[in-house]
């Protein structure tokens, strides 16, 4: 995640949806948290995505979404990738 291209998720920031502005900082490479500067919070990288607190590795999540978009049903996603059903709806 490169910090000029992410803003502040926060709704009270005065900052929020400002990216590019030199805002957020990196708070944990480690833990992919980065820091707003005006406001203080700390937040995920993948906290607006489809991934965020998914434990399916993202090389996984991506095909099988693809695989979705295109109209495979679920029971064939189940038997090919080894998942479970419950976790592809979702």
């Amino acid at each position: 995640m490169a910090p000029t291209r992410v803003f502040c998720p926060n709704e009270d920031c005065p900052a929020r949806g400002q990216g590019g502005k030199g805002t957020i900082t990196v708070h944990s490479r480690k833990e992919a948290r980065s820091r707003c500067t005006v406001c203080a919070t700390t937040f995920s990288a993948r906290r607006v995505t489809m991934v965020y607190r998914k434990k399916t590795p993202v090389d996984l999540l991506v095909p099988v979404v693809t695989l979705l978009a295109h109209g495979c049903p679920v029971s064939a996603m189940v038997a090919a990738f080894g998942l479970k059903a419950e976790t592809v709806r979702t």
